[in-house]
């Protein structure tokens, strides 16, 4: 506070001396030991993690140099996989991984989104802690088990789906298996077995319970005061879900998809099985 010393004119009129004059005042965060403890082990853990996949990305470029200078351009073009000639490329690789990534987040986002809202909004109190203990449980699998279930169990039943699939929509490229004949419907069902779309169901029913996890828990964060005003308002439980928790979760679930996205993107021991 600061006591005027200058006349001021304001819509006419003299402000006398006398008159106080307000003026910001400075506010200063004081910071005890232990939360100048946390800001340092946060910003230390952060600059950690950057710093190692910094790292990592030196290492392999610095690895893979040698291969890459007489590749050159090619290998970013090329299809074959033939290291000892000389001729090698990651186009096929890439290709497979991404379209069996896509399948897999396709599969795994609107199952996911379904079951962590019954979890957090439908499902009885006693019986929603079973269900985020399994789910919990599933996200813990191994991916060669994963990978037995798909081979020995959900191949068998996805084989004629998929011939099906091939035989009605194979005039899209994505749809199109190598070595089949849509007008012959008595094509060996071996050319449909080891495919992209068996890879990418495996995959996605692999990552839904990671996804699940990370959506339910950020959908039980929604604000209970809101919840209530739209309860309290007339909506509907769903109506309340449309207009409080998705929008809440909105961040939630793009971390969760982009998560989910990034293991399938990494899975190899299930899609080799």
């Amino acid at each position: 506070m600061k006591t005027g010393i200058k006349k001021t004119k304001a819509v006419g009129l003299e402000v006398s001396p006398s008159v106080s004059i307000d003026s910001p005042r400075e506010i200063k965060h004081v910071y005890d030991a232990a939360d100048q403890i946390f800001r340092v082990v946060l910003r230390a853990g952060g600059i950690t993690v950057l710093a190692i996949m910094a790292l990592v990305g030196f290492f392999l470029g610095l690895r893979a140099f040698q291969a890459l200078s007489v590749s050159g351009f090619k290998f970013f073009t090329t299809q074959a996989w033939e290291p000892d000639s000389g001729n090698f490329g990651i186009v096929a690789i890439l290709f497979g991984t991404i379209v069996i990534a896509l399948i897999a987040v396709l599969v795994a986002i609107p199952l996911s989104l379904a079951t962590s809202l019954y979890i957090s909004e439908y499902a009885p109190r006693g019986l929603r802690k079973w269900l985020i203990t399994l789910v919990d449980l599933m996200a813990a699998i191994p991916s060669v088990v994963f990978g037995l279930w798909g081979v020995f169990f959900l191949q068998p039943q996805l084989t004629p789906i998929s011939k099906w699939i091939s035989q009605n929509f194979g005039w899209i490229p994505i749809f199109s298996v190598d070595g089949s004949d849509p007008n012959d419907p008595l094509t060996s069902n071996t050319v449909f077995t080891s495919s992209s779309f068996i890879a990418g169901v495996v995959v996605g029913f692999m990552i839904t319970p990671v996804v699940t996890s990370v959506m339910r828990e950020v959908f039980s964060q929604a604000p209970i005061g809101e919840r209530e005003a739209a309860l309290g308002l007339g909506a509907t439980r769903w109506g309340m879900i449309q207009n409080v928790v998705l929008p809440f979760g909105k961040g939630g679930i793009i971390g969760a998809t982009m998560l989910g996205l990034g293991r399938a993107l990494g899975e190899t021991i299930a899609v080799y099985m």
